[in-house]
């Protein structure tokens, strides 16, 4: 072999050898590429939310709300639906309210609604007054509660204080410091001659006892007689009324409550029989034959519980959230029964009043 056929042969193993590497570092190169590519895509894959995930609904935020009666869904209901949709929250869209029924006689029967909602883990609990607020504590100290219609929160020990709760109950105050000496006034306006003062109170609300204790310092500094009578059962009503009779008292204050709620025929009927002149706590009673009421705008309240349970469920801490004290009283008279009383009412008084039931 000659040297130019050496040379021309060894140049051809090393070309051949060359293209042989290139063709491993393509294969290479193109492997690297299939196998970037194939873990961008499983990462892709893997990073993207399931099927399952993004069809899965978002939990419905679940609410607990007590009243005396979950078929009779007008009032405050309503005005509680108005304050969630003021909030953002459409009952049967994004939240779900669940009534419970109780019976104001039964705090033990309060006590275990109050448990079940616990083990269901509801998300905030709506109580009215003092008596179902303070059953509901004793049940938990974590799940949020909105009370309304509280007579003095702190004074009952529901919360810290007005301006700071401290714990899990917030909500709305009936409270006002001067209200127990403002209904006196009313009922001195009409009944000018009234003298002695019966006070007709439910011993177990906690808020009552308060109620009773300041009727009667107002009482006191206008020179007024006050005579306490309790309110257990509806056969307490009838004696009640009895008594009434036997001390001479000519004028009656009648507590918030829902025990004596309860009994609002009986009692409107009691002081009619007995032609004594009654000032109530709760807007309802004028409407079902009470002489006349200075009471809490329920409605108004019960519309700002709404928008409580809204803020807390877009994370606002009850601890943190003052307890509103009310905005304002309604007067409402009933003319026909101030009429069968032989009482004559002032213009002046008309007016004023809120409301006039003819």
């Amino acid at each position: 072999m000659t040297a130019r056929e050496t040379s021309s042969g060894l140049r051809g193993v090393a070309n051949g050898s060359c293209a042989e590497g290139d063709e491993r570092e393509g294969a290479i190169v193109i492997k690297t590429r299939f196998a970037a590519i194939f873990f961008a895509m499983t990462l892709g894959i893997c990073l993207m939310p399931q099927a399952s995930d993004a069809q899965r609904p978002r939990k419905i935020p679940r609410v607990a709300f007590f009243t005396f009666d979950c078929t009779d869904k007008t009032t405050t209901w309503q005005a509680f639906e108005n304050g969630l949709r003021e909030g953002g929250y459409k009952i049967g869209q994004n939240i779900a309210v669940d009534c419970r029924s109780f019976s104001p006689e039964r705090d033990d029967l309060v006590r275990e609604i109050a448990r079940n909602l616990v083990r269901e883990n509801v998300d905030v609990i709506v109580t009215p007054g003092t008596q179902v607020t303070l059953a509901v504590k004793q049940e938990t100290n974590s799940i949020p509660i909105v009370m309304v219609a509280v007579g003095d929160p702190v004074g009952v020990g529901l919360v810290a204080s007005l301006a700071r709760p401290g714990g899990n109950i917030t909500g709305l105050s009936n409270m006002m410091p001067d209200v127990a000496g403002k209904r006196l006034e009313i009922l001195k306006e009409i009944a000018p001659d009234a003298t002695r003062i019966a006070i007709l109170f439910n011993p177990a609300n906690a808020g009552n006892v308060l109620d009773v204790k300041a009727t009667e310092a107002a009482a006191r500094a206008m020179g007024l007689t006050t005579h306490s009578l309790e309110v257990r059962a509806p056969s307490d009503s009838v004696d009640a009324f009895s008594s009434m009779t036997r001390e001479r008292d000519n004028a009656l204050f009648v507590s918030s409550d829902p025990l004596i709620s309860r009994y609002q025929q009986q009692i409107v009927a009691l002081a009619a029989e007995n032609k004594i002149p009654a000032i109530y706590a709760h807007s309802n009673f004028p409407k079902v034959g009470g002489l006349m009421a200075y009471a809490t705008d329920l409605e108004s309240l019960f519309v700002r519980a709404g928008s409580y349970v809204a803020e807390i469920l877009k994370g606002a801490k009850p601890a943190d959230m003052p307890v509103e004290q009310p905005h304002k009283f309604r007067l409402i008279i009933n003319l026909k029964t101030a009429k069968a009383l032989g009482l004559k009412i002032p213009e002046s008084f008309l007016l004023r009043a809120d409301e006039v039931v003819e």
